[in-house]
């Protein structure tokens, strides 16, 4: 029997997030909007672009996370 046959295929991209990370005190004592911030970068991660990520004010908004000033003081 096929492990994978009740499984929708697909090429969805999804982003991954190691247990470590996430259960590190520098993770769990992140604000809300700042952990959202880290996720969203961590979705643009492709193999190739780290390094090279960034996030602008209009998808911080698209993301319903906030203001500008709260993308800035979730990067800081």
């Amino acid at each position: 029997m096929n492990r994978r046959a009740g499984r929708k295929k697909g090429k969805g991209r999804f982003a991954r997030l190691p247990i470590e990370v996430l259960e590190s005190h520098a993770v769990t004592s992140l604000p809300h909007a700042a952990f959202r911030v880290l996720v969203l970068l961590a979705a643009q991660f492709n193999g190739y672009n780290n390094g090279a990520l960034g996030i602008t004010a209009s998808q911080v908004l698209k993301a319903g996370i906030g203001s500008d000033k709260t993308l800035y003081r979730s990067l800081n």
